[in-house]
């Protein structure tokens, strides 16, 4: 009876938990969500300029960076068949993005539970919640709640549906189940170039080391591996020969950026150390009890290893890991010596980056707040940009101020930073034609040209934005 009664409070302190963090997280999301900062602009604009589907294909990306990922944004068109306007085109992202998180808990829990049936244990909602929690370990995780064109968010619901449909289709040897999680393995997939590693290693290494696999799970698993090589051939034939930089004009291996990373993601130590150990156990000591589960650790250490090999320096990338090696600890969550040791990592990864974690919310949290009321400053006012040459409306990449919507005007000034576009921001201030001025921040700027128009002008600067210093027309 006692012990009933105990369970009864346990589980309603789980419940009352989850949906505080829950609760915090809608929060946070759409707190001042109604504006879409910096890269935000390239994910709606589309919708903006009348196109009503985002495009499978970024050219530009393809010619440059060797990127390929035609369905990194593809699955926001569901706002664009609903037929919502762009007036409210923002706040339904940020919506959007909220159900995706609510989605993404809601799988991980049935996941956990499927976990708890194919381990024949019991299923403990103290130990799913505590699971969940984890991914607070990682202050990026306010990054990907304040911005929609990070896809790590989906990213990790898709693998999480993925790894959902896949235990079910090892647990009942059904094919629809596997074909579900076929499906889902394959979209993730075409997101981001490094995804493929995962159901990859996924699949090799349950050929590998799983003996008990039936015939519709081996053909499931080479189904995995037979995508994963049809994309890397897309993507060679696509983008990689097309390449001038490989994934970003910034990406290159140092050891000083692998030591940044470790030390905004202190997470990763925990995940190479005992993916290692795993590894060791698996081949040396033939322990392959938990070989399923394994197979998803090492897909969390080998999808961070892709970008520290890369040279990519934004540690939000890693939150993917995070999940993935979460959903391996409630796998061994029985073992206490093993489940009590992490979670003593983690609240000691949460001790030293308290502080960070705090900062990352109230920048983020800010950041939206000054856009918002930047756009509200700009509200009915007439702007114009100084943008390097060759800049159109459609393929320049900048932070657009809601000057894309109907009630603001906005018009490039001369073809580049020479003195023939000066001449021309100088007439129509002249003029009083414009009251706001942003001027593209970067190398390509004549720097003394603008801050002698500046002074000769006696502009106000309001602040910079992103890549932009914004300027006010003193009348």
């Amino acid at each position: 009876m006692m012990k009933k009664a105990i369970n009864s409070y346990k589980n309603l302190f789980c419940i009352v938990f989850l949906l505080l963090i829950i609760s915090f997280s809608l929060y946070f999301i759409l707190h001042n969500s109604s504006f879409t900062p910096t890269d935000d602009a390239l994910l709606l604009m589309p919708h903006f300029f009348g196109d009503r589907y985002i495009a499978l294909f970024d050219r530009a990306k393809l010619d440059s960076d060797a990127r390929f990922l035609p369905l990194q944004f593809f699955d926001f068109n569901i706002l664009f068949v609903l037929g919502i306007s762009p007036k409210y085109i923002e706040i339904s992202a940020f919506i959007y993005l909220a159900i995706k998180f609510v989605l993404l808990i809601f799988f991980l829990l049935y996941l956990f539970k499927n976990i708890s049936i194919i381990t024949k244990r019991k299923f403990d909602l103290l130990k799913a919640v505590l699971c969940i929690s984890g991914i607070y370990i990682s202050s990026d995780i306010a990054q990907l709640f304040s911005m929609l064109c990070y896809m790590e968010l989906t990213i990790c619901l898709f693998l999480v549906v993925f790894l959902f449909f896949m235990l079910k289709g090892y647990q009942t040897d059904k094919k629809k189940y596997f074909l579900i999680s076929f499906l889902f393995g394959f979209y993730t997939t075409y997101m981001k170039e490094t995804v493929f590693l995962i159901p990859l290693t996924i699949a090799m290494t349950n050929l590998l080391f799983n003996k008990k696999l039936s015939k519709n799970a081996k053909i499931f698993n080479y189904s995995l591996i037979l995508n994963c090589v049809i994309f890397l051939t897309l993507y060679y034939f696509i983008a990689f020969i097309n390449r001038t930089n490989i994934y970003s004009p910034i990406s290159m291996f140092s050891i000083d950026r692998i030591k940044g990373v470790l030390s905004n993601a202190k997470y990763l130590y925990l995940i190479f150390f005992i993916s290692f150990y795993r590894l060791y156990k698996v081949f040396i000591e033939k322990d392959r009890n938990n070989i399923l589960f394994d197979g998803v650790l090492f897909s969390s250490c080998v999808y961070s290893l892709s970008f520290l090999i890369l040279g990519i320096e934004w540690s939000f990338y890693h939150v993917v890991s995070l999940v993935l090696f979460l959903i391996w600890v409630y796998s061994i969550s029985y073992n206490y010596i093993w489940f009590g040791n992490i979670l003593i990592a983690f609240c000691l990864i949460l001790y030293f980056d308290i502080k960070r974690i705090n900062f990352f919310y109230y920048y983020f949290d800010n950041f939206r707040k000054n856009a918002a009321t930047s756009v509200k400053m700009l509200e009915n006012k007439k702007i114009a940009f100084l943008l390097p040459k060759n800049a159109t409306a459609k393929n320049f990449n900048w932070w657009h101020l809601k000057v894309i919507e109907k009630y603001y005007f906005w018009r490039k000034v001369g073809s580049n930073y020479g003195n023939l576009s000066i001449d021309k921001l100088q007439k129509l201030i002249n003029e009083n034609l414009i009251d706001y001025i942003f001027v593209y921040s970067s190398d390509l700027v004549n720097f003394a040209d603008v801050q002698n128009f500046v002074y000769r002008n006696k502009l106000e600067k309001k602040g910079d934005y992103w890549e932009f210093n914004c300027y006010k027309v003193i009348r």
